[in-house]
């Protein structure tokens, strides 16, 4: 498999946790499906998997053996979420890694979340996890990567390639090509020489890029350079409406990491941007700070996109069916339909109704395998998130209030 596949395409089997269902046929039945576009239920329906495909949804009984099927009366499903910015490996040191494997992993399938992008690791870290769970030696979600970030000389992160020539930035970005990344990641800290010629080699590369507005310029010169992709809102003004509607009517994808900051003014922003016509996408920046906790920070960031004035229904579209678009995977993820992965959530309530019914979880379905509830307090047990990532789950830093250093105020 070309490389640039494996780190776009990993697969999951949890076999060391129990109550789960790994069948090669599995019926879920009398379930009621979400439709993710229009947030209407239907009742009552039988899936079948096969493998790891959704081979048929439909009203009448489905029966591939009784060990093989799953009573879910009175549940709801949806597509399996995306957290579209973590940060699993933003350590050099492989002594941290395991904390990831360990405890970051499983916490996000706990929780429903069975596709990260990572914008910001270690890349060798991450392709060797995303070889492992495609193996299936390791419980993760799919993940997809932009390996280190492009930053400036005077960068003080780990995980980034450090640029002062404008001149080297094009190997720079092919080189991450040819590791598999799916887009181009910029920092905090490029030069404005140095951002205009990763936008030039970006555009002449045909990859997306996008990431932080950096300290160079503004957000209305990254915007025209054809930035694609905006993370945590940054140095958008909140009440610069002209450029909010720029970007709106350019459909550029938006990630608001709301839970960093949610300040009235993030709020509004986010919702202004969504009205404008902004492509928004949930994302986390997962473990990598206070209360960023792996178990329920995307959760976090629904409810705050329904605080900030979205509906439930387009709160979990940004978790659903716009990443799954972003990653160009909507044909294979992000909707209950034959022929699409089994990455799926069952839930006790209906999160269109009300969103904090996301935290209902009854079971995941990851890559056609079923985890139960039990397996899930297994896996958030063996986790251990509180004592292992104290600084993201635990301390009191966990809970302080947040502020957006790298963002809109």
């Amino acid at each position: 498999m070309h490389t640039r596949t494996i780190l776009q395409a990993a697969c999951v089997v949890g076999s060391s946790y129990v109550n789960l269902i790994q069948a090669q046929t599995l019926a879920i039945n009398n379930v009621g499906v979400i439709d993710m576009a229009t947030g209407q239920v239907q009742e009552s329906q039988n899936i079948l998997i096969n493998g790891n495909t959704i081979v048929s949804m439909q009203s009448e009984a489905i029966n591939p053996g009784a060990e093989n099927n799953f009573d879910a009366t009175g549940m709801f499903v949806i597509p399996g979420l995306a957290d579209m910015h973590v940060h699993l490996y933003f350590s050099n040191n492989p002594a941290s890694f395991a904390t990831t494997d360990n405890s970051v992993l499983p916490a996000l399938i706990a929780n429903g979340v069975t596709t990260v992008q990572d914008l910001g690791s270690n890349c060798d870290a991450v392709k060797n996890t995303v070889q492992r769970i495609g193996q299936d030696e390791l419980l993760g979600p799919r993940i997809f990567t932009t390996c280190e970030m492009l930053d400036g000389e005077d960068s003080k992160f780990e995980t980034v390639k450090r640029l002062q020539d404008p001149q080297a930035v094009e190997s720079e970005v092919q080189n991450l090509m040819a590791q598999g990344v799916n887009k181009i990641k910029v920092h905090l800290r490029p030069s404005r020489p140095v951002f205009q010629a990763i936008a030039a080699a970006c555009q002449k590369n045909n990859i997306m890029f996008g990431g932080h507005v950096p300290d160079s310029i503004d957000a209305r010169e990254a915007v025209d350079q054809g930035m694609n992709y905006i993370e945590h809102m940054s140095r958008i003004p909140p009440d610069d409406a002209n450029l909010t509607q720029t970007i709106g009517e350019k459909q550029l994808w938006v990630t608001g990491t709301l839970i960093q900051g949610p300040s009235q003014s993030r709020l509004g922003l986010a919702n202004n941007l969504r009205i404008a016509g902004a492509r928004m996408l949930a994302g986390t920046d997962t473990p990598q700070g206070r209360g960023l906790c792996p178990n329920g920070a995307t959760h976090t960031e629904l409810k705050l996109m329904v605080k900030a004035g979205f509906t439930p229904l387009q709160a979990l579209q940004t978790a659903t069916t716009n990443a799954y678009e972003s990653l160009n995977m909507l044909s294979q993820l992000g909707a209950m339909e034959p022929g699409k992965m089994a990455d799926m959530v069952l839930l006790r309530a209906n999160p269109v109704e009300n969103i904090d019914n996301i935290d209902a979880i009854a079971g995941v379905v990851v890559n056609g395998t079923l985890h139960d509830n039990e397996a899930l307090d297994k896996m958030l047990s063996d986790a251990d998130v509180v004592n292992k990532l104290p600084f993201a789950c635990g301390d009191k830093n966990a809970t302080m209030p947040r502020a957006a250093a790298c963002c809109s105020v």
